[in-house]
């Protein structure tokens, strides 16, 4: 965690003074790695404020409009990180 990161979920204060916004060198290197283990598709959930700038690095962006309830069990399913697979 940052330093200045809120320990819990964001409140209104927090969230008025920041942004999240994708590391570009970061998703360099996660497209790489899916690409060196032969993955066949490579699926990145969540919105960051410079998505746009980022977009033509990926072959397809998709807009899901989904309410909490589901994100929550969709991550309690999941878990926050997964690891990349080979393609069967």
């Amino acid at each position: 965690m940052a330093a200045g990161d809120p320990a819990g979920p964001p409140g209104h204060a927090w969230l008025s003074v920041h942004q999240w916004r994708w590391d570009p060198g970061r998703l360099e290197e996660i497209i790489a790695e899916a690409e060196q283990v032969g993955a066949a598709s490579l699926w990145l959930c969540g919105q960051a404020s410079n998505a746009l700038e980022l977009a033509a690095r990926l072959d397809a962006v998709f807009l899901l409009n989904i309410d909490q309830e589901t994100i929550g069990r969709a991550d309690a399913t999941c878990g926050a990180r997964q690891r990349l697979r080979p393609a069967r």
